[in-house]
């Protein structure tokens, strides 16, 4: 039987330099990739998601073809990775092996509204996007509404909103023309007019995505911008910057 692959390859960043001996990993076919703060990477392809450690090798597969396809993936705590299935408005909440914590959980029954986002936030709680009352609404680890962002339906003329992520307790809302952040009780701070941002990560203060065979950086509190060449002249799909590795997919 012949499986279709698909490759990950991680380059080591040096100071000043990237060095040109990647490790190449021929994994499973995927659709997107995520990692966490050890360096590992995390694919998922439909309902499956797949993780291998910094190495490369395979460590646990999950499934759950009753939630349906996978829509976005969190791995900021690695101990408590959030699933989030986009299609039938649930997220399940999976262990360091892939095993479930907490799974089909109805973010309808629980809310009240159909969430469009999803990311974890650092007290062990989650953010949903609710794209009706254009709000970002916080839930504790017990599933309990605690607070929200003001209705940014005005700070949101003619852009999209596409991703959500916390970090260093600031919450940084992804539109298409500008970031929005706001702090650890949902207060807003400051909008940071970046266009086309997508797949954004963060490593310290510094907002990072991909351009091309570039990645753009960005010190959102220092407003010093960046970037970081892709050895080759490589166009990935996605790619990433953890610790000294450049992760692309």
């Amino acid at each position: 039987m012949i499986r279709n692959t698909s490759l990950l390859v991680l380059f080591f960043l040096g100071i000043e330099f990237v060095h040109t001996q990647p490790l190449i990993l021929s994994t499973a076919k995927y659709d997107f990739l995520g990692t966490d703060v050890y360096g590992q990477v995390y694919t998922v392809n439909g309902a499956e998601l797949m993780k291998y450690d910094a190495q490369g090798n395979f460590k646990q597969k999950y499934v759950n073809n009753r939630l349906g396809k996978i829509g976005a993936i969190d791995a900021t705590n690695p101990l408590k990775i959030l699933v989030f299935y986009r299609e039938s408005n649930a997220m399940a909440f999976l262990d360091h092996n892939l095993i479930e914590i907490t799974g089909g959980l109805d973010i309808y029954e629980m809310a009240g509204f159909e969430a469009s986002l999803a990311c974890t936030s650092s007290d062990g709680g989650f953010w949903l996007w609710n794209p009706v009352q254009q709000t970002v609404n916080h839930y504790t680890d017990q599933r309990d509404s605690d607070r929200q962002t003001q209705c940014l339906s005005d700070w949101l003329t003619d852009n999209t909103v596409t991703e959500i992520l916390e970090n260093g307790q600031n919450l940084f809302l992804v539109a298409t023309h500008k970031i929005l952040v706001f702090d650890y009780f949902g207060a807003y701070l400051n909008s940071l007019v970046l266009d086309q941002v997508k797949n954004l990560s963060m490593t310290n203060q510094t907002l990072v995505w991909l351009s091309g065979n570039k990645l753009l950086t960005y010190h959102w509190q220092s407003y010093q911008t960046g970037e970081i060449s892709i050895p080759g002249g490589k166009s990935p799909k996605q790619a990433f910057i953890v610790g000294n590795k450049m992760i692309l997919g």
